[in-house]
């Protein structure tokens, strides 16, 4: 499960359309078979390869997660708490901050970062496991609150339809998945 952040949704493998001229996008669009006019616009020609490119060209890290047999899932915006590391990393800031005091230096608060982090990896297992099923039941909770009001409503645009889609397998994953990440948990302690 990954966040919505711009660096993981790069698309390498497209061209960097505002650097190329009409002709060369034109050129490009036919090589892909996509049909044009013959009086269409830069303008025009640039959406149209923004839609082949959003359409058929995957992100560079779904391509390299299907390639390894895995399967990538997209959070939500702003639902950082579906996110296991967001939990962890508000857990360790927390416990830095409550240290601080006027006599606090920087050197202090890396000092007591480093420890926080080290006390996590010598004891924190079970409790990364906790964040995870925490996450895991939110986005089941969320996942059922989405249908019980998909079913209050006839109607959803076509953006909260692929919303709902999103989140209905963002459920599906977790809930195969989440039994190999107890495993994974399980073999580190």
């Amino acid at each position: 499960m990954m966040d919505n952040a711009s660096y993981h949704k790069v698309k390498s493998a497209a061209p960097k359309l505002g650097k190329m001229k009409k002709q060369e996008i034109k050129e490009w669009l036919q090589g892909k078979g996509v049909p044009l006019q013959d009086n269409m616009s830069a303008l025009a020609l640039r959406e149209c390869a923004r839609k082949y490119i959003i359409e058929t060209i995957p992100m560079d890290c779904v391509k390299a997660a299907e390639e390894m047999g895995h399967k990538v899932l997209f959070t939500p915006p702003y639902h950082s708490d579906l996110q296991p590391i967001e939990l962890v990393w508000a857990l360790v800031k927390g416990n830095v901050g409550r240290q601080y005091n006027k006599n606090t230096t920087m050197k202090l608060v890396y000092e007591r970062l480093m420890a926080d982090f080290h006390k996590l990896e010598q004891n924190g297992h079970q409790l990364i496991e906790s964040m995870v099923d925490k996450c895991a039941s939110l986005a089941k909770t969320m996942y059922e609150q989405i249908l019980e009001a998909d079913d209050d409503e006839d109607y959803a645009s076509t953006d909260e339809e692929e919303g709902i889609r999103n989140n209905a397998e963002v459920v599906e994953e977790v809930q195969d998945e989440e039994e190999a990440v107890q495993g994974y948990m399980t073999e580190q302690v």
